[in-house]
């Protein structure tokens, strides 16, 4: 049975990305941020991923596809939504192949540890 305390960490994690993944992009320093984008879209679906997983505690191979399917498409989701709202965001494929790898290793991690 999932535990209370996997699920709350996961509905943080998925609060937070969401939080990031849809605020404003302004100030001076933006463009030095650009180039570590990829290496957050990896860390931020790696752990959804993985929590994702620890909060369904399977290690049922359909179990862990199915999480990195709803992750991954998250992922997706997220970028339709930064290219709508305006915020000076926008959508990126490339953004969206981190995420995919992000949570391929989150699934990989889990596999292997749990």
């Amino acid at each position: 049975m999932p535990t209370l305390k996997a699920r709350l960490a996961l509905l943080l994690w998925i609060i937070i990305v969401t939080t990031l993944s849809l605020a404003p992009i302004d100030g001076p320093d933006i463009e030095s941020l650009i180039d570590y984008d990829k290496i957050v879209h990896v860390i931020f679906y790696l752990v959804m991923t993985f929590l994702f997983l620890c909060s369904q505690r399977s290690q049922q191979w359909k179990h862990i596809l199915i999480a990195i399917v709803i992750c991954s498409l998250y992922g997706v989701l997220m970028e339709y939504l930064q290219r709508t709202t305006g915020q000076g965001r926008h959508f990126d494929y490339y953004d969206i192949i981190a995420n995919i790898i992000g949570s391929l290793i989150g699934a990989f991690i889990y596999r292997t540890t749990i």
